[in-house]
């Protein structure tokens, strides 16, 4: 109860620690043990046990999942190591045959036009953009295959209307590193 590891502020009661020793996938047990002295002067201990499960895959691999664009300008910079094709994720013409894809959400603040530019991203990638009806319904709006080393071919635009959600997912055969701009 240190204030120091999540715990609100020192000697409130509550306690926490930071635990960073999961860089490996897998799940994980995690035991508490509390000892101590009730205000009526009785000892007690009490035990919890709790499990967390980590990942090798990227938190935003499913389009269920995507991570949330905030605002514009957007700038992302992610690993797609480890990506992969869920059942169920839409799909176009652009992405039918990739083997990894990561998904983002916007919600366009306005009607107009937004550019998606992959610029300096370590491999070229498939980009598709789909309009969402519901959680598990969405439109496909435009996709194309992006050359991330040539500046000229590496954006693609797209009409929003104000208030709109898209999916943007990048989408690949190859392992490495999306640098990405809103």
């Amino acid at each position: 109860d240190d204030g120091l590891h999540g715990d609100g502020v020192q000697n409130d009661g509550i306690y926490a620690n930071d635990f960073l020793e999961t860089s490996m996938a897998g799940t994980y047990v995690f035991t508490f043990n509390a000892n101590g002295v009730s205000t009526l002067g009785e000892s007690f201990t009490r035990q919890s046990e709790q499990v967390a499960v980590i990942s090798d895959h990227p938190a935003n691999d499913s389009y269920l999942n995507p991570t949330i664009i905030p605002g514009t300008p957007y700038q992302g910079s992610q690993s797609v190591v480890n990506a992969t094709i869920e059942a169920g994720e839409p799909i176009d013409v652009c992405n039918a045959y990739d083997m990894r894809s990561v998904w983002y959400r916007f919600i366009a603040p306005k009607t107009g036009v937004y550019n998606v530019n992959v610029f300096g991203s370590d491999y070229s990638m498939d980009i598709s953009i789909f309009q969402e009806v519901d959680a598990l319904t969405s439109t496909p709006i435009i996709c194309g295959g992006l050359d991330s080393q040539v500046e000229q071919t590496s954006e693609l635009a797209f009409n929003t209307i104000g208030g709109e959600s898209y999916l943007i997912g990048f989408s690949t055969d190859y392992e490495g590193t999306l640098l990405f701009a809103l």
